[in-house]
């Protein structure tokens, strides 16, 4: 008897295991297929062509905006606030419009001292 518990034990987990792949995989499918999302965005001059990432520029180097106690605790001196100004540069894929992003990179720098 005990043979035949080992043999139906296993039979019973795998068709366990089996109904729980067959189940997920057309749930799966129909999450994918309505979730659908393109991964760049198209031109807005010739609307043919995907605008990709081409290059990131500093147009504005780290310039101190202002300034704050340590914030390590050091008695003398102060951290410098900075920011920077970049860009990401996009091109077109079929007709080589380019576009830009611009954004801000903050930092502090620490100056403070014992």
């Amino acid at each position: 008897m005990s043979n035949f518990k080992k043999k139906f034990s296993v039979f019973a987990a795998l068709a366990l295991i089996f109904s729980f792949v067959v189940g997920m995989v057309p749930a799966q499918a129909q999450e994918m297929e309505a979730e659908i999302q393109p991964r760049a965005a198209l031109c807005p001059d010739c609307n043919e062509g995907t605008m990709v990432k081409k290059d990131d520029v500093v147009i504005l180097d780290w310039y101190t905006y202002g300034q704050q106690f340590c914030v390590h605790g050091y008695p003398y001196g102060v951290d410098l606030l900075q920011r920077r100004v970049c860009a990401s540069v996009y091109e077109c894929t079929f007709c080589g419009s380019q576009s830009r992003n611009e954004y801000t990179n903050t930092r502090v720098v620490c100056e403070g001292h014992r």
